[in-house]
């Protein structure tokens, strides 16, 4: 598994947790996990600097 990921995965539980019951928290916290997946899916392979 790649470190990116566990990252965006415990980023997804931390948000969920502190913005529990927060629509809008709730909303920006799963916006932000969905772009930090995205660029990370973007990266190549070959960069493990992240």
């Amino acid at each position: 598994m790649r470190p990116v990921i566990t990252s965006v995965a415990v980023v997804l539980a931390l948000v969920s947790i502190y913005a529990w019951g927060n629509f809008w928290l709730r909303n920006l916290g799963a916006f932000s996990v969905l772009v930090l997946w995205y660029f990370a899916v973007l990266q190549p392979p070959k960069q493990s600097g992240f």
